[in-house]
């Protein structure tokens, strides 16, 4: 529900269409950035947090392309797109994660072993994330400073792929860098992996798990290739 602070921006004039061909601004995961499992067992709930991951996304369009966007969202100058709408368009990004599954800490050894495990991370060593599609419009909402979309990925996990719908907020935190968050809810089993024990099965984790993402992106002086 958009709630009355926010304001919907429309898919054209944010994600849309093409751009200055050869402009490319490519953002990695900086300090800050983290994925988080949470799940449950029958005897108290656990964590398992990595912070040692790989992220790269890349926009077809120049860094200060993307703040111009920013802007004139934020002060509601906008006016101008309505006689030239290319200029508030830069096409959808590219956006890959990946995770090594055994970097995972849970604060005990024997959890971390248990995970690592139940990840099957000899097999499958990686997590990984591929963004596929932007699913509807980008929501701005003015009391946060925060954007809102649905998108849509395929997950890989313990060397399964499911296509999932997640929902994404973005917040620019300087002119270089950009924090996205968002939180999946899965089922272990959907993706091969069945609950750990341990005590001879007197602790059972739940079936139930939840990914959360906190991406902190920063703008490479590295500038990717076609």
């Amino acid at each position: 529900m958009v709630t009355p602070g926010a304001r919907v921006i429309s898919l054209a004039v944010l994600l849309l269409a093409s751009t200055v061909i050869g402009d490319e601004t490519r953002l990695v995961a900086g300090p800050g950035s983290a994925v988080v499992l949470r799940g449950s067992s029958n005897v108290k709930d656990w964590r398992c947090r990595s912070a040692s991951l790989a992220a790269q996304m890349v926009v077809s369009t120049s860094a200060k392309h993307i703040n111009e966007v920013i802007d004139r969202i934020e002060d509601g100058n906008i006016g101008v797109w309505m006689a030239n709408p290319s200029a508030g368009r830069f096409g959808p990004p590219d956006f890959e994660l990946r995770i090594p599954a055994a970097t995972f800490r849970c604060g005990n050894r024997v959890m971390e072993s248990d995970m690592q495990r139940a990840l099957k991370s000899e097999q499958h060593p990686d997590v990984d994330f591929v963004f596929r599609d932007l699913n509807g419009g980008i929501r701005h909402d003015l009391d946060t400073g925060l954007y809102h979309a649905e998108v849509t990925g395929d997950l890989l996990l313990a060397g399964v792929k499911r296509t999932i719908n997640l929902a994404v907020s973005a917040q620019r935190v300087s002119r270089t860098k950009f924090r996205l968050r968002a939180e999946i809810p899965l089922r272990m089993t959907d993706f091969g992996i069945q609950p750990p024990r341990a005590l001879f099965g007197a602790v059972r984790a739940r079936n139930e798990l939840s990914v959360h993402f906190d991406l902190v992106l920063e703008i490479s002086a590295e500038r990717s290739q076609p």
